[in-house]
């Protein structure tokens, strides 16, 4: 994945984030437990972090 191509998929990964952030705000009718919330977070996490990685590694794109 190049620098670029990273930066892309760190702000749609950012973007879905506070789709799903959103989504449980206005989520007052269903019982949301925390570990459905920290089972989100980390998919999110683990999609985050590599993205992180490349771009730190300084690979141009």
């Amino acid at each position: 994945m190049t620098r670029g191509r990273a930066i892309d998929e760190l702000e749609r990964q950012l973007n879905s984030l506070r789709t799903v952030s959103d989504l449980l705000l206005t989520n007052d009718g269903n019982d949301v437990t925390p570990g459905q919330i920290a089972g989100v977070l980390n998919v999110f996490l683990d999609n985050i972090y590599p993205c992180l990685h490349q771009i730190r590694s300084g690979e141009k794109g």
